[in-house]
């Protein structure tokens, strides 16, 4: 369970499960959304609105992962006072892979954590819902 939470918006459900995952202790997230999926970012930002203190980062070219990087990057020098990158956990999964690549590159190597948010599938492979997210540890990889 982390303080912060980056978010990739697409599909709200993933979102609201992530969030509510980290509720016990969460008290900021950030939301990186595309023109598509503003108005989910919106609804986010409205019913969590202790937690979502700014607005949504909206990507331009969503086939660009050096965007996704570099809003990545933003959020981490800019945390609160006294955080760490180890407070802030951010989950790659939603938008599109280019995005998944660019938060993922933002984060790996680094102390700051990644997480990803996995749907749950009926028994012909359509996604109904969102478990749990799961986090990603890259502990003696090399």
């Amino acid at each position: 369970k982390r303080r912060g939470l980056v978010l990739l918006v697409s599909k709200k459900p993933p979102c609201e499960k992530a969030i509510s995952f980290h509720d016990s202790t969460l008290e900021r997230v950030w939301l990186i959304c595309s023109a598509q999926s503003l108005s989910v970012a919106k609804e986010l930002q409205t019913e969590n609105a202790r937690l979502v203190l700014s607005d949504p980062f909206i990507v331009n070219d969503v086939n660009d992962p050096l965007e996704f990087y570099t809003i990545v990057e933003k959020v981490y020098a800019s945390l609160p006072e006294g955080w760490s990158g180890e407070d802030v956990i951010t989950d790659y999964v939603g938008m599109t892979a280019h995005g998944s690549v660019g938060v993922v590159l933002a984060c790996f190597g680094t102390n700051r954590p990644l997480q990803y948010t996995p749907a749950k599938y009926d028994e012909n492979l359509k996604p109904v819902g969102p478990l749990d997210p799961i986090e990603i540890t890259f502990d003696g990889l090399k």
